[in-house]
């Protein structure tokens, strides 16, 4: 990769060519965390995969990261991914190889307490050293969700629909096709919400059957058992804190209280059996198997599905571990709290090396920071600049429409009033009932999504976070609209009619 100047340096910057950029918000990242995962994007998948990306940018402002694919390319690079995967030898190799790098990262995270690390440069430098190796290796296959999904989505609901038109002919709906895709797409298995969520309704149930006391040394055991599994699955990207026996517990008491406990209960333990029954009726129906690529690109959906979890899991708990060893940094060189947080992973680890600091690592992106990669040429620029050049590119995606078009997450209905978030701060404060629209969802958002009547996001496809959700919540979910969120204004009358992948402003807020 060829830089084209240092981090934060002035320099005449060519114009950029114009391209279909696909734009997605993400609250609390600053560059230090998302740097791995962009150099997976170019480097680790072109190791990988043959091919990486050409252009992506990243915009960072205040709280806010602007990410963005150029779609077509992301497309493209998400087919170049999926052939290898239907070829055995490359797919089991692959992804052996994602599992592998999640079993080692993971792995690392336990031994390395932040807390029990001794105030030794050395030290701190040989355990950072490490651990920006091991992610680095790990995005460069983990990322390989965000093209894929891309290709998916798009492929899946084509080959789909021509089924469906062949064999209904005239009499083909939409409402139809969204039952089918469904079914189809639902994960053959439960999301590690739904496990979460099921291990507290099974000890909810214990003590309303009298088979555990609500404050014996059974029940403190049980909630101990869920916080060595899901203790992170209230983590966003901001520094935050792990999940307490508190809230687990309670948790455990909202289910007590839940009238449909049992019923809750016994669906989640015949998720599997059920799901498979409604794709094995759906297959005898269309046929489905007669399409050997949509046969193939189902199978590898349902695979990604669960890596989506597994990616999910470690980037929470990876965030959660830097926050907490980056404080040692600080302790021990005596720096302002944030100071690295513009800084990439080489850059820390040579400053550690080293001792000694530099200037340039230690400036403010809040201003604005602009990384671009175009042609394998990797671009960094901060303040006023990078202000301008956002500006520049960003201009050609002008949207101005009352229709917004994405893909179908969960099928249904909805209408009410908008509540716009772009922050997880701002999206916990939505009304109940109100439709929530927002860039992208993460562990954090969960409370937000279960008092909204329908989600409508800008990112996402198929296996993504609020997909998965909201299917398990069971309200209309349209992800990937890339404007949602700028087209929308909250108080906004907007109709989710997810079926169609379409969201629909009824009657815009009357604004003074």
């Amino acid at each position: 990769m060829k830089s084209k100047n240092s981090t934060f340096a002035k320099t005449a910057v060519q114009k950029t060519e114009k391209v279909d950029w696909a734009e997605y918000i993400r609250n609390d990242i600053n560059y230090r965390i998302a740097s791995p995962a962009m150099t997976g994007l170019f480097a680790g998948f072109k190791r990988h995969f043959g091919r990486g990306m050409k252009r992506f940018m990243a915009y960072f402002e205040k709280q806010n990261c602007y990410w963005y694919y150029d779609r077509n390319e992301l497309y493209q690079l998400g087919k170049h991914i999926i052939n290898k995967l239907t070829k055995p030898e490359d797919s089991k190799r692959l992804l052996n190889a994602f599992d592998l790098k999640t079993e080692e990262i993971l792995n690392f995270l336990n031994k390395f307490e932040p807390k029990n690390t001794p105030l030794d440069r050395s030290k701190l430098s040989s355990i950072y050293g490490e651990y920006a190796k091991l992610m680095s290796d790990w995005y460069g296959y983990s990322m390989l969700i965000d093209p894929t999904d891309e290709f998916l989505m798009s492929a899946i609901t084509y080959r789909l629909k021509k089924i469906l038109k062949e064999k209904l002919g005239d009499v083909f709906k939409e409402s139809e096709f969204a039952r089918v895709y469904g079914i189809l797409t639902s994960p053959s298995s439960l999301s590690y919400l739904a496990d979460e969520n099921m291990m507290v309704l099974k000890i909810a149930l214990d003590i309303k059957h009298k088979e555990i006391k609500r404050n014996g040394p059974e029940l403190k055991s049980e909630i101990n058992k869920i916080l060595s599994r899901f203790w992170w699955t209230n983590l966003g990207w901001a520094r935050s804190e792990a999940k307490s026996g508190d809230d687990i517990k309670k948790s455990i008491e909202r289910a007590i209280a839940n009238t449909e406990i049992e019923k809750e209960y016994a669906n989640l333990l015949k998720y599997a059996v059920y799901i498979q029954r409604q794709k094995n009726e759906i297959e005898k129906e269309y046929k489905i198997s007669s399409d050997k690529d949509l046969s193939v690109w189902l199978k590898i959906y349902d695979k990604l599905v669960a890596y989506h979890d597994f990616r999910k899991e470690v980037q929470m708990k990876a965030n959660f571990w830097e926050y907490r060893f980056m404080d040692k940094i600080y302790k021990l060189f005596k720096l302002r709290a944030g100071t690295l947080e513009w800084c990439n992973s080489n850059e820390i680890a040579s400053f550690l090396r080293s001792g000694k600091t530099n200037q340039l690592l230690f400036k403010e992106g809040y201003s604005g920071f602009l990384y671009l990669v175009e042609n394998e040429t990797e671009l960094k620029i901060s303040g006023a600049e990078a202000v301008k050049k956002h500006n520049e590119i960003i201009s050609q995606n002008k949207h101005n429409t009352k229709d917004i078009q994405g893909s179908s997450a969960s099928g249904g209905y909805a209408t009410g009033l908008a509540f716009v978030a772009t922050h997880i701060k701002e999206a916990l404060k939505i009304p109940d009932g109100q439709i929530l629209v927002t860039g992208m969802t993460t562990p954090d958002y969960l409370p937000a999504m279960k008092k909204a009547k329908a989600i409508v996001t800008d990112e996402g496809g198929i296996t993504c976070h609020a997909a998965i959700v909201s299917r398990e919540l069971g309200i209309p979910c349209v992800v990937g609209t890339r404007n949602a969120t700028k087209v929308i204004k909250s108080g906004d009358k907007i109709e989710v009619r997810a079926n169609h992948g379409t969201v629909v402003i009824i009657e815009k807020r009357v604004r003074k």
